[in-house]
C-alpha cells in the first residue's frame, strides 16, 4: 500500500522514463478502445463499520474495540459503458448474481441483461445499472478502480507529475515504480456515500514491467470530513488477457479515518467474454477458460 504523500517533487522526466511512460500510455489506449467490449465475473468481499454514530474514541484499544464490523460477499457480472451525457465517461456496471452465497439470479440472465444495457444507446437504461450496489447494502462502496489505466492515456500523461522511485517485486517479476501526482481535473477515484459522491486530485504509483506494461496502479486521496482525516487507498492490478489487451484482475480498496479502518473492498475479476466486433448480441468464445 503506499502512503499519502503532501507533497511530490517536480523532476524532469528521464527519456528512460518516457520511454515506459508512453508504453503505458499506448496500454492505456489499448484499455480505451476494448473495455467496453467485454463482460467479466466480479467478486467483491465488504469488511465495513456498521456504526453511525458520530462519536469516535481516537487512540488507543478502545477506538478499535468501538468498531461494529459487517462482512458481505457479492457476486455480479461486470461491465464498462460510456455515458454520453459525461462527455463519453467510462463507468462500471454490475448485475449481481449471487448475495453470500445466495443465488438471486442466473449468471445466463444476468448476464444477457447487462449486455443488453451495454447496447442501449440510453443513458437511463445505463445509469439503472450504476445503482446496482445500493440495493444491497453496502457501506461506503468504491467504484471505477478497475478503469484507474483510463488515467494514463497518451493525451492524459501531461496531467501527472512523475518521479522514478527505483525498482520492486511483483510476484516473481521486477518492476519500475513511479509515484505520480495530479496537476489538474477530477479524479477518478468514486466513492459512494449514500447520495454522495467523493471525488479528489490524486496521487500515488504506477509498477510497470520492464517494457512499461503497467502492471499494478495504487491511487490515493485524504479529505478532513467530521473533524477526521479520511483516507481512501486503492490498489488495481492488471495482467495481458487472451485478447491482447489488458484487464483488471483484481482491486483493494481500503478507507481509513483517523488511521482507523472503516471499509475495506476486495474485488476479484474473472470469466471476461469479448463482444463480436458487429451489432449483433453475440461474444467472440462461449466459454472462456476460468
Amino acid at each position: 500500500m503506499i502512503a499519502i504523500l503532501p507533497l511530490l517533487l517536480v523532476m524532469p522526466v528521464a527519456a528512460d522514463l518516457q520511454v515506459l511512460l508512453n508504453r503505458a500510455g499506448e496500454e492505456a489506449e489499448m484499455f480505451h478502445q476494448n473495455i467496453t467490449l467485454v463482460i467479466g465475473q466480479e467478486t467483491l468481499k465488504q469488511r465495513a463499520e456498521k456504526r453511525a454514530t458520530r462519536f469516535r474514541p481516537h487512540v488507543g484499544q478502545a477506538a478499535a474495540a468501538a468498531i461494529n464490523f459487517q462482512t458481505r460477499e457479492l457476486t455480479s457480472e461486470y461491465a464498462v459503458v460510456s455515458f454520453a451525457e459525461s462527455s463519453g465517461a467510462f463507468h462500471e456496471v454490475r448485475k449481481v448474481t449471487h448475495i453470500d452465497g445466495r443465488q438471486i439470479q442466473p449468471m445466463r440472465e444476468a448476464r444477457m441483461s447487462l449486455a443488453m444495457g451495454m447496447k442501449s444507446a440510453d443513458d437511463k437504461v445505463r445509469r439503472k445499472l450504476l445503482l446496482e450496489f445500493e440495493k444491497h447494502g453496502l457501506i461506503g462502496t468504491a467504484v471505477d478502480f478497475g478503469l484507474s489505466l483510463l488515467l494514463f492515456r497518451k493525451q492524459d500523461l501531461l496531467n501527472y507529475t512523475f518521479v522514478p522511485v527505483g525498482t520492486r517485486q511483483l510476484g516473481a517479476e521486477t518492476v519500475e515504480v513511479v509515484q505520480f501526482k495530479q496537476k489538474t481535473g477530477e479524479g477518478q477515484m468514486t466513492v459512494y456515500e449514500g447520495n454522495r459522491l467523493i471525488r479528489q486530485q490524486l496521487q500515488g504509483e504506477m509498477w510497470l514491467s520492464q517494457t512499461g506494461v503497467p502492471l499494478r496502479i495504487e491511487l490515493g486521496s485524504a479529505i478532513q470530513e467530521g473533524g477526521q482525516r479520511i483516507v481512501d487507498i486503492g490498489v488495481t492490478d492488471y495482467a495481458m488477457s487472451q485478447y491482447g489487451f489488458l484487464l483488471p484482475v483484481r482491486v483493494v480498496h481500503t478507507r481509513r479515518a483517523d488511521g482507523l479502518l472503516v471499509t475495506e473492498n476486495r474485488f476479484q475479476y474473472q470469466r471476461f467474454q469479448k463482444f463480436a466486433a458487429d451489432s449483433e448480441l453475440k461474444f467472440e468464445v462461449q466459454d472462456p477458460p476460468k
